[in-house]
């Protein structure tokens, strides 16, 4: 018999987080189903990543938004809707069609120049680090590195 990856569910976002304003009840909540197949278990998680991201951010920087899909998914699963959604992706080209308030800039993810300093509430790159190369990853995290609007600090 196969192993499976364990059932994972609910939620760590903080209720009382001072931006939390959304109706938590209207989102959909993850549940991670045991899955034979890894990539879909994987998926899985990621979206119950996304409900533990703090509510309110104004700004977003999505690393690898491999097409549309991905602002409809992070809209289904994450606890904040951005006015600004500033999605970045260096291997697949922009869709034709994007969200009202998504902006695509195609570069990679170490190279985040036309995104000024302190210009983003939250970072997420959940669907993507294990598609790069070391040296990217590192570039990606060199380039995060900034104060967000909390008080959150990348290290």
């Amino acid at each position: 018999m196969a192993r499976v990856p364990p059932v994972i569910s609910g939620s760590r976002v903080s209720p009382t987080h001072p931006d939390a304003t959304e109706d938590r009840a209207s989102k959909k909540s993850p549940r991670v189903e045991r899955s034979d197949d890894f990539s879909t278990f994987l998926h899985g998680l990621r979206s119950a990543e996304l409900r533990r991201l703090p509510a309110g951010a104004q700004t977003v920087l999505s690393g690898g938004c491999a097409g549309a899909w991905y602002f409809d998914w992070f809209a289904e699963y994450c606890l904040t809707t951005p006015a600004r959604h500033i999605g970045v992706e260096a291997y697949a080209p922009r869709p034709e069609s994007l969200p009202a308030g998504v902006e695509w800039i195609e570069r990679p993810l170490g190279d985040l120049a036309p995104v000024g300093d302190a210009e983003v509430d939250l970072v997420f790159a959940g669907e993507v680090l294990e598609h790069l190369w070391p040296d990217e990853v590192v570039g990606f995290l060199a380039e995060s590195h900034w104060y967000d609007n909390w008080g959150y600090h990348w290290n």
